[in-house]
C-alpha cells in the first residue's frame, strides 16, 4: 500500500523555495517514502528525529526534511538547511507545525 503525502503550508512554501535541481530530487525519493517512510536506504537514509517523538527526517542536498506519518499520509512539516535546521528556534517551529 502507498502512502499519500502532504505539505503543510509552511513546507510547500519551503519547497517552491528550493532550486529546480534540489525539488526534482525529492520528488524522486517521495516513492520511496510512499511505501516504507521509516525505511532508509543507500541514497534515502531516514532517521527518527531524537528531540520530537514522531517526527522524521532525510537529506536532499544541504536540506533536511522533516515529516510525520498520520494514518496513510506522510505530512512534510519543514525543510531546513543544515546546520540551522536543528538549531533550537527551528526545532520549536517543527513542534509547532506538527501539534494535533
Amino acid at each position: 500500500m502507498r502512502l499519500a503525502v502532504g505539505f503543510l503550508f509552511e513546507a510547500e512554501a519551503e519547497f517552491l523555495r528550493l532550486p529546480a535541481r534540489l525539488q526534482r530530487q525529492l520528488k524522486d525519493l517521495v516513492p520511496y517514502l510512499q511505501v516504507n517512510p521509516y525505511r532508509s536506504y543507500p541514497f534515502l537514509p531516514v532517521r527518527e528525529v531524537g528531540k520530537i517523538s514522531g517526527v522524521w527526517r532525510f537529506p536532499v542536498g544541504p536540506y533536511r526534511v522533516f515529516f510525520r506519518v498520520d494514518g496513510e499520509t506522510i505530512w512534510i512539516g519543514k525543510i531546513g538547511r543544515r546546520p540551522a535546521a536543528y538549531d533550537r528556534a527551528h526545532l520549536r517551529e517543527l513542534r509547532r507545525a506538527f501539534r494535533p
